[in-house]
């Protein structure tokens, strides 16, 4: 126990501590003193909120890993398959060793192909999803879980035109994962891609969600992908891209990249859309899907002006199928299809992906804008099929200022259409998406009947600014809308 002597100094060194502590340093005013504690309380929250963070990721991975396999197809090569290559010599003595002889090349041992991809667990008796292009034509599928077991699983069902494909193993008691809602998905959001990219099993990155609602990639037939910066390489094909609630909200599937791996731009397909396919897949081993039988096209402002329309909403018909279910009811080159039933149209990415998702034999109202007013058709919604001359003197003056050299061909009918030959860089008709070889057919609602024709019509538009063209490219036909005037 201290002596009495012994309080002052222990009461003097107390006062010192506490004058150290909460008394401002002489050579420090009020003011810096306050911010340099606001400066220390700020840096203190934006670790907390990073350890926060971290602590997310962390708990997400956690919960996610026992879901996440990896997937190894092998495709069998047969020796006929291989490519033959041309010997220019005798070949007995150099294969009579290995077998061959009379100038026959040796008996090959067949070979065999792998491939190494993602998929994620959906359910706990072993239903597992994954991407089309993961297993497609392999002839043997195998599915190593997290804990290093392996399961040689059956293919219950592909869609090459989504690119989803569900497998099974022979297994019960697995950890499902949590389905998101992909559709409540917004830019910004914090997001893992889980997979085994290259090889390297489980490896995780972070990212944000860099879009939504993508086509028109090139991907598949029926994109509507959710966009990440979140690392993906090849191998990460298939695995799941998650929310920081550790919700799947897509399934990794592609890159967008010039050197093949990561360059920031990679994409998903939404959960929802993978939740309705492997249904599907589980219940039928098959996707069939509406069917319409048009060429569509997305609206410009000015070709929706050119139909007088204010609104570029909807989707422009450039083609009809000859007998399709859009014959039947009536539909024309030129229709704007506004609407389907009580769905809207946005655009054409938009009706392709409706269309598809109806079932064969869905009756529809169709309303249409047509001659400057609305029609509506009665449709009945098909089944979309399964996957399985010299140029003559090209016209000069006016072609010349829109950057076009066009000619007339002969047509095996006996008349001419005509033909775009040239486009000239960053001219009007590069500017409307010409190109060469397209055959032009109408000027606005006018059939073309050759290229000194095509000028005519087109001339009678320039106080409107442009006309509107159909045009064939291959088999699809679409409208532009060439400018006549800056």
């Amino acid at each position: 126990m201290r002596s009495v002597r012994q309080w002052p100094v222990v009461t003097a060194a107390l006062a010192v501590f506490l004058a150290a502590t909460f008394v401002v340093p002489s050579w420090l005013s009020q003011s810096d003193y306050r911010a340099q504690v606001a400066a220390a309380q700020a840096a203190e929250q934006e670790l907390q909120a990073a350890h926060d963070l971290s602590s997310a990721f962390k708990s997400v991975i956690k919960a996610l890993q026992p879901s996440v396999v990896s997937i190894q197809s092998v495709q069998v090569i047969e020796p006929g398959q291989l490519p033959q290559l041309p010997f220019p010599f005798d070949l007995d003595e150099f294969f009579r060793p290995f077998g061959g002889g009379q100038g026959e090349a040796p008996s090959l041992p067949e070979q065999k192909r792998a491939g190494i991809g993602s998929g994620f667990i959906i359910s706990d008796d072993g239903y597992i999803v994954t991407n089309n292009h993961v297993v497609a034509r392999a002839d043997e599928v195998r599915v190593k879980l997290s804990d290093e077991r392996e399961y040689t699983a059956k293919v219950i069902g592909t869609d090459p035109r989504t690119d989803v494909a569900l497998v099974k193993i022979d297994a019960e008691g697995l950890a499902p994962v949590t389905f998101g809602n992909s559709s409540q998905l917004e830019k910004g959001e914090w997001v893992l891609a889980i997979g085994n990219p290259f090889g390297l099993t489980q490896t995780v990155t972070a990212g944000i969600v860099s879009a939504t609602g993508r086509g028109n990639v090139g991907i598949v037939d029926y994109g509507d992908f959710i966009q990440t910066d979140a690392a993906i390489n090849p191998g990460n094909s298939g695995g799941p891209l998650v929310n920081l609630r550790g919700e799947v909200v897509g399934m990794n599937t592609a890159i967008f990249s010039r050197s093949g791996g990561n360059m920031g731009i990679g994409f998903a397909i939404p959960i929802d859309l993978v939740r309705q396919i492997q249904e599907t897949l589980r219940e039928e081993g098959r996707v069939v899907r509406g069917y319409l039988g048009v060429l569509i096209q997305d609206l410009t402002p000015e070709l929706a002006r050119s139909f007088r329309r204010t609104s570029a909403e909807g989707a422009l018909v450039g083609r009809v199928m000859e007998g399709s279910p859009a014959d039947q009811a009536g539909l024309r080159p030129g229709d704007i299809i506004l609407s389907i039933g009580d769905y809207r149209v946005e655009n054409s990415d938009s009706l392709r992906n409706h269309v598809a998702n109806l079932r064969p034999g869905t009756e529809a109202n169709l309303v249409v804008w047509r001659d400057g007013e609305e029609r509506t058709l009665e449709l009945t919604i098909g089944t979309l099929p399964t996957e399985e001359g010299e140029a003559g003197p090209p016209d000069a003056p006016l072609g010349n200022q829109l950057g076009l050299t066009l000619a007339d061909r002969p047509t095996r009918r006996g008349d001419t259409e005509v033909i775009v030959m040239r486009v000239k860089p960053l001219s009007p008709a590069d500017r409307a998406g010409l190109a060469a070889g397209d055959v032009i057919l109408r000027v606005q609602d006018e059939e073309v009947a050759s290229a000194r024709d095509f000028s005519r019509l087109v001339r009678k538009h320039e106080e409107q600014g442009g006309a509107r063209l159909l045009v064939r490219r291959g088999e699809q036909q679409i409208f532009v809308f060439l400018p006549l005037s800056d």
